[in-house]
């Protein structure tokens, strides 16, 4: 038998540091969580996604009485294909809390050292908005990903540490971008 292991990367990074258009990703994510309709989990959740062109687009979830969701990643993906078109999505970043959290802050500060933190604390996206993601990325292990902690650091990690079994239209040789006209 023979075992497989990999090395997840995750950083906690400061607000102040990060690129213009991370920052900008992560605000509007930030605002988008507003309008998020989560009546049954309590749990707001804001995307937005940074395409190829250089938009930005942004979703919330939204649940209903049929316990269906559809998520803040994909509601985002599926706002840039209505506005673009099939695109290469080259980083997404994610909001999420309870409800009872009315206002998210990003600290300027420098993420502490902590010891205590565990990959199950970071809040990134979920696997099925991995895979979302990972169908829009055009096979883009780089893609990054951003998340807010609730102590108010920010989160970095790239699709290659968060989805690392991944299939999607490359495995089966399509291009989205050419296929799907």
């Amino acid at each position: 038998m023979s075992l497989l292991t990999r090395q997840i990367r995750a950083e906690l990074v400061n607000f102040v540091d990060l690129p213009t258009v991370h920052k900008d990703l992560l605000r509007l994510a930030r605002e988008v969580r507003k309008n998020a309709q989560a009546p049954y989990s309590h749990f707001k959740v804001g995307a937005a996604v940074l395409s190829e062109t250089g938009q930005l687009h942004r979703g919330c979830n939204k649940e209903d009485s049929a316990y269906h969701a559809l998520h803040a990643e994909e509601s985002a993906i599926s706002h840039m294909i209505d506005d673009e078109g099939p695109q290469k999505v080259l980083a997404v970043a994610v909001v999420a809390a309870p409800g009872s959290v009315e206002e998210i802050e990003f600290f300027n500060r420098a993420p502490e050292h902590r010891t205590d933190v565990a990959i199950d604390d970071l809040c990134v996206a979920c696997a099925h908005c991995l895979q979302k993601i990972w169908e829009n990325c055009l096979g883009d292990p780089n893609v990054a990903l951003l998340g807010w902690t609730s102590w108010g650091e920010i989160v970095r990690t790239t699709m290659r540490d968060a989805y690392t079994m991944r299939f999607g239209p490359e495995s089966l040789g399509i291009d989205i971008r050419k296929d799907s006209k």
